[in-house]
């Protein structure tokens, strides 16, 4: 059963069963292919100029609490306990010092790469592939407009 506010992002991003069954199916590849972006991202921010505007982000340990999230949204556990999940990975986000902007440009980063990742993805439908892509996309866009929430709840940016 889905938590409200989840079924109501869930239902403005225009997602039907037959998506998030998609997005069940092939949550395994996408949580090893989000492992990979991850990784990929963290070394695409060492790199960053502007050091200061990835504060946060060097955090092992919520790389492998975001990771344990992903594995339960993909997999369709989109409960109360999922939602309550959200909010505590967003405050720890916001506790290390991450800011909205930067989560935004992060996700932004994050679902283009899996995007390019599925497009590539050897013995699999190239259909099925990129409408996975897309529902990924909207389901880590779920995550995201939970997180700004909590972050405007504390009103700190």
């Amino acid at each position: 059963m889905f938590a409200r506010h989840i079924e109501t992002l869930i239902d403005g991003l225009g997602l039907f069963e037959q998506d998030l069954d998609l997005a069940a199916r092939y949550a395994d590849l996408l949580v090893a292919k989000l492992s990979r972006v991850a990784s990929d991202f963290q070394r695409h921010i060492a790199t960053a100029p502007d050091r200061a505007f990835w504060r946060g982000f060097d955090d092992r340990h919520l790389d492998t609490l975001q990771i344990e999230f992903w594995r339960n949204l993909f997999g369709g556990r989109m409960d109360q306990a999922l939602e309550d999940r959200a909010i505590t990975l967003a405050i720890r986000h916001r506790d290390a010092g991450r800011t909205t902007e930067a989560q935004v440009v992060a996700h932004g980063w994050i679902s283009t790469r899996l995007a390019e990742l599925l497009d590539t993805e050897v013995g699999r439908p190239r259909p099925e592939m990129r409408r996975l892509a897309t529902v990924a996309n909207l389901l880590l866009t779920v995550e995201l407009a939970l997180a700004s929430r909590t972050f405007a709840a504390q009103m700190i940016d």
